[in-house]
């Protein structure tokens, strides 16, 4: 490595955790008109219907995972649809009717999943075990009960809510979050990657899950919870709108840049602006090496965990040179970087540092970065 800096030690430090911002309230409630939720009874022959043809969406990518449950819970919960104790009311995202997705209750159709669809021989098909009151089904599977029971297990009724078509996807990420109520609650990414589930969830999956990133950041962004998609979204978002456009709501933000890959953004435009970002990530481990993303502590000359804030304004601001610009920044790289000190000890720092969601933060970052790199340019062409 080219860098030579005091206390390069503290590259050795655990960066499990990253800066979190102090992001502003959200001021503009939605129209509840557009709220679009029916409740229902449904017979649990229809739910088992549905997960028999892969129409509920167990949504296996979400860090709160299907299957938490051991065998002992999903156990007893088998026993209380036979011995018919009312389930908790289930939610259900049904804007795509081809494919429901689970808001709440994922565990409880995951274990009706492993016991009732699952095929013999599978590891996760449950047999019932440690029962409290049938004990005499202790050992059983499914096929093994006796038919009364299978029936009972069909024909008991829930209650369901149904998120129906034509519900925004703002609106429906907030019902996800005031909904949910599991052992372990939504993150917002986690209901995004659900609500945005295809070509949006997919393209920040790719970004996400590709070697240059992980190498830009060290392999210091966690996966657990979606951490690091939650990082991408933040480039997506900026690339595609312009940090001009941000109105001091970033989770709105977020959701107005996935919103438009869902509806604008072709399989080809994907693509396209996962090579940009690849590239954007190449160029600033390039030009910054292990102290990419990471903040200059002014008063140690050390450098801090990877800041959230200066990952999303550099690598925007890297992807919006052309290749000529970041041939010559890399070319003199040892200067630029230098230089890139200097930033630190400016305005630019309290951007990066506190308060990090306002328009004035966003917009002093931007704006710091861009003259940065401009000024780099011209003096070494």
């Amino acid at each position: 490595m080219f860098f030579f800096f005091e206390n390069e030690s503290e590259l050795d430090k655990d960066e499990t955790e990253y800066e979190t911002d102090q992001e502003p309230q959200i001021n503009e409630p939605y129209d509840p008109l557009k709220v679009d939720i029916i409740s229902q009874t449904l017979s649990m022959q229809s739910i088992l219907d549905r997960l028999e043809n892969r129409e509920i969406d167990l949504t296996p990518e979400f860090q709160r995972k299907e299957n938490l449950w051991k065998p002992r819970e999903q156990s007893r919960l088998i026993e209380s649809i036979l011995i018919r104790v009312p389930l908790p009311a289930f939610y259900f995202d049904c804007r795509n009717d081809d494919c429901w997705t689970i808001v709440d209750g994922l565990q409880r159709i995951s274990t009706l999943n492993n016991f009732v669809t699952r095929k013999t021989g599978d590891e996760l098909k449950l047999r019932l075990t440690d029962l409290e009151y049938l004990r005499e089904y202790n050992g059983l599977s499914y096929e093994e009960l006796p038919r009364q029971m299978q029936r009972r297990i069909r024909e008991c009724q829930i209650f369901a809510y149904c998120i129906r078509p034509g519900t925004p996807d703002d609106i429906t990420i907030s019902i996800f979050k005031r909904i949910n109520t599991g052992g372990m609650p939504l993150t917002l990414p986690e209901i995004r990657n659900a609500v945005y589930h295809g070509k949006a969830s997919d393209l920040v999956k790719e970004m996400a899950y590709s070697d240059d990133f992980k190498l830009a950041t060290r392999g210091k962004i966690s996966p657990v919870r979606m951490q690091d998609r939650d990082l991408v979204t933040r480039f997506l978002s900026f690339f595609i709108l312009g940090y001009n456009s941000y109105n001091g709501d970033l989770n709105g933000f977020l959701d107005k840049g996935l919103e438009t890959v869902k509806t604008k953004f072709s399989i080809e435009k994907c693509q396209i602006l996962l090579n940009i970002f690849i590239n954007s990530m190449k160029v600033c481990r390039e030009l910054f090496g292990d102290f990419a993303f990471r903040k200059l502590i002014k008063n140690n000359n050390t450098f801090g965990p990877l800041n959230k804030s200066l990952f999303e304004c550099t690598s925007v601001c890297v992807a919006n040179l052309d290749e000529n610009e970041q041939k010559i920044l890399i070319e003199h790289k040892e200067q630029v970087f230098l230089d890139y000190k200097q930033l630190f000890s400016t305005s630019f720092f309290d951007a990066i540092n506190s308060a990090t969601g306002t328009v004035e933060h966003v917009v002093e970052r931007y704006t710091k970065l861009i003259a940065f790199f401009e000024k780099q340019v011209r003096k070494f062409s």
